[in-house]
């Protein structure tokens, strides 16, 4: 693995505000806040959780932004797909997709939820920088 690709002018994690606490205030009052959700920070000491964050991103590139199986056209199908229907195995997993495996966890939750849409990450980094 070679060395990590720095862009020039962006610190690596500045998309979410980096270390900067009046933009961390910014995208968690604009991206965060109106979906009742929270922007946490990896603590320190556990960088293992890093690959948790790149193996999330890398699910959706290899997932999302390539074509899915036929009869899926839109992101509603693939959203629909992937959270109910395609199996899924990291650890603790056994093939359950995402929502089958919250009920086995013991969550509660209406087959609605499964459908929520994805934020374009890509768009939440470039819309707050340009205000």
């Amino acid at each position: 693995m070679g060395p990590r690709r720095r862009w020039p002018g962006k610190r690596i994690g500045g998309e979410f505000g980096g270390s900067n606490p009046e933009k961390l205030a910014r995208v968690q009052e604009r991206w965060y806040e109106p979906l009742g959700a929270h922007l946490t920070k990896i603590p320190p000491g556990k960088k293992g959780y890093n690959g948790r964050v790149e193996r999330s991103h890398r699910i959706d590139d290899e997932e999302f932004y390539i074509p899915q199986p036929a009869g899926i056209h839109n992101r509603a199908g693939w959203i629909y797909f992937y959270n109910l229907v395609r199996p899924h195995y990291g650890e603790g997993w056994r093939g359950s997709p995402p929502f089958q495996r919250l009920g086995e966890l013991g969550y509660d939750l209406p087959k609605k939820s499964a459908l929520f849409p994805p934020i374009i990450l890509d768009r939440v980094g470039v819309d707050w920088t340009l205000d």
